[in-house]
């Protein structure tokens, strides 16, 4: 890649305001200019978190990269201080607070081709959010087109080549994202608009998505062809993906869950050259998962999965899938290995694992049995819960320190246990008052109540108590 030239700009701008370092950096309006008059292929941008408000269009449309110089825009973290090549990757905005964000309005942002646009943010009611050339790569970005105009876009990827890699898009009353021909859609969160993706020409791959509460469709397309959905959520909304009569489709891996209209649907019967395979859902789930397509003959989707399949949390945008899952380790490849296939069905997402503590009531009875043994209830605790940790203290309420737990408890108990490994008990004395409580923990973190109950060992008179929903372990 030849790099002609490094760029650095903040929101403000700063001394010659000409780029050339981070004391000198362009503001917005000198950034508009250059881009709109001066760009040049091989040129590297590093703009700097903040808010940039846009006060004119910016159209580099007629500027392009090239494919061995790329021009690049790139988010990079409030106070960076590394400078041109000295920038690097962890100074990057990877993560969404980090990234600039600019509030477009009404104005354009068009690009030429190859360009790269990482770690930005926009924000835009204009008809087209971001307007992308050839071999254009938007990755890492979101962008919001709030417009109460009907068929608006997020972002375009007009002609052939571009990628739009791990960004999430919207448009309340439009597109999330529209691509043309030999493009790759990889990795997005495409939610709460009308359409998720407009499949604007034939040839393009859709890989690892999620298209969440789209209201009419999460894919639309007319008449394509040779197109890859690959491992994608469709969750919510009328339709989840939805064709007219293209042909040399491959359907694989996906997960549809909670359309009102259909899961899958072609206008007429859907032609058989169509690859339906591993894919989940059912009408009981979708209202109609195959809508006008092939389920009776040697072109089914054999593989097809079914039931709920156990979102961690998709009201919060969360996708990967619990523990149970009708979608874990089933997905393709299956047959075609020797060993049980490890690929599951729907988006690759990472697991989110929360750290908060749970929310819990703690103990609500305590009783000494004979044998050693001792008798807990406890309320369900409310959030993630790894275990129930249950402490036990010969004569004194202060039972919550390690040095008197007596057992960690799997999560899947949640109501009741009869206890055996309490050392407070080893050699129980009559008359003795012991102590005991307990508190959730969701992976190291436990919550704080400090519930105790008291029981006076009866020894030799201790109570017997054996019920259906007492766990002897």
């Amino acid at each position: 890649m030849a790099i002609v030239a490094y760029y650095h700009i903040t929101a403000a701008g700063a001394g010659l305001k000409d780029g050339s370092t981070w004391a000198n950096a362009m503001g917005i309006g000198e950034f508009q200019t250059h881009l709109n008059g001066a760009v040049l292929a091989g040129h590297v941008h590093f703009v700097q978190d903040g808010a940039y408000t846009m006060t004119a269009n910016i159209d580099c449309s007629a500027r392009d990269g090239s494919i061995t110089s790329p021009i690049a825009i790139i988010g990079v973290k409030a106070g960076t201080t590394n400078e041109g090549a000295a920038v690097v990757y962890s100074d990057w905005s990877r993560d969404a607070a980090d990234r600039p964000v600019i509030t477009a309005a009404a104005y354009n942002f068009a690009i030429g081709s190859d360009y790269k646009l990482i770690n930005i943010e926009f924000a835009t009611t204009y008809s087209t959010g971001v307007t992308c050339d050839s071999r254009d790569v938007v990755e890492n970005c979101k962008v919001t087109n709030s417009s109460g105009t009907a068929n608006r876009y997020a972002v375009v990827q007009n002609t052939g080549g571009g990628s739009t890699i791990n960004c999430e898009l919207i448009s309340t009353n439009g597109y999330a994202l529209s691509c043309g021909s030999n493009t790759v859609t990889l990795f997005n969160y495409l939610h709460d608009s009308n359409i998720g993706l407009r499949v604007a020409a034939s040839v393009q791959s859709i890989i690892g998505n999620v298209f969440d509460t789209n209201a009419t469709e999460g894919i639309n397309a007319a008449i394509k062809t040779n197109i890859n959905v690959i491992n994608n959520v469709f969750y919510a909304g009328a339709k989840g993906l939805a064709e007219t009569t293209g042909y040399g489709w491959l359907v694989i891996n996906n997960i549809f869950e909670g359309q009102t209209t259909s899961g899958i649907s072609w206008a007429t019967t859907q032609t058989d050259t169509n690859t339906f395979m591993d894919n989940h859902g059912d009408d009981a789930r979708c209202t109609d998962m195959w809508a006008n397509v092939d389920v009776t003959t040697v072109f089914q989707d054999y593989w097809v999965t079914t039931g709920d399949p156990l979102f961690s949390n998709p009201a919060g945008g969360l996708f990967d899938l619990g523990a149970g899952s009708p979608c874990l380790d089933v997905g393709l490849p299956n047959s075609l290995i020797a060993a049980a296939s490890t690929i599951n069905k729907g988006a690759w997402m990472t697991p989110v694992v929360s750290t908060a503590a749970p929310t819990f009531a703690g103990i609500t009875k305590f009783e000494i049995l004979s044998n050693n043994k001792f008798y807990v209830e406890w309320a369900t605790g409310v959030g993630v819960i790894t275990s129930y940790n249950i402490y036990l203290r010969n004569g004194n309420a202060a039972v919550f320190s390690a040095t008197y737990l007596a057992k960690k408890v799997d999560d899947t108990i949640t109501a009741a246990i009869v206890c055996t490994e309490g050392t407070q008990l080893a050699l129980p004395t009559a008359g003795a008052t012991y102590h005991c409580g307990v508190r959730a923990e969701n992976a190291g973190t436990e919550d704080a109540n400090a519930v105790t109950l008291s029981n006076i060992c009866a020894g030799s008179e201790a109570i017997q108590r054996m019920t259906n929903t007492i766990l002897d372990v």
